[in-house]
C-alpha cells in the first residue's frame, strides 16, 4: 500500500467502506506463525530509507510492532516461543527501540508495550495471557 501511495501523483479518500474485517478466535489469521509480518515491516524499512527518509522512524516503529506482535501469537495461541526465537524478537526491537520512543505519532500505551516486551518480558507473557483470557 506504502508503495502505491508514494508512486501515486494524486490521491483522494473516500470514507465509504469497501470491505469488513472480522477477525475469529481460531483463524488462520491469528495462528499464522511464520515471519510474514516482520518480513513486510522489514521491506517497508527498506524502501523507506531509499524513497521516503523523512518518515523512515514511521515504518521502523512498525517494524519493532510487528516483532512484538509475533510474539503475541505465540501468547495467544499457546504455542512455545523457542529461546532464539524470543532473543531474535527482541533483539529485533531493542536494536529500533530509540524510535519507536521518538516516534509523537504512536500511542503511549503501544511504546510501553513495546518496552515491557524488550526488557520485562515475563511480565509482558502475563499481560498478554490476561487480557486475552476468556
Amino acid at each position: 500500500m506504502y508503495k502505491l501511495f508514494y508512486y501515486s501523483s494524486n490521491i483522494v479518500y473516500d470514507s465509504t467502506p469497501l470491505y469488513h474485517y472480522c477477525r475469529r478466535k481460531g483463524s488462520n489469521s491469528n495462528n499464522n506463525i511464520d515471519d510474514s509480518y516482520i518480513n513486510a515491516s522489514k521491506s517497508q524499512v527498506e524502501f523507506f530509507k531509499k524513497h521516503c527518509e523523512d518518515i523512515l522512524y514511521s515504518a521502523i516503529t512498525m517494524y519493532a510492532y510487528a516483532n512484538t506482535i509475533q510474539y503475541n501469537i505465540y501468547i495467544v495461541n499457546n504455542i512455545k516461543c523457542s529461546n532464539n526465537e524470543l532473543k531474535r524478537l527482541k533483539r529485533n526491537v531493542k536494536k529500533n527501540i530509540k524510535y519507536v520512543i521518538k516516534n509523537k505519532h504512536f500511542l503511549l500505551i503501544r511504546k510501553i508495550q513495546i518496552i515491557i516486551f524488550a526488557y520485562i518480558t515475563h511480565l509482558y507473557y502475563i499481560l498478554i495471557r490476561f487480557k486475552y483470557k476468556r
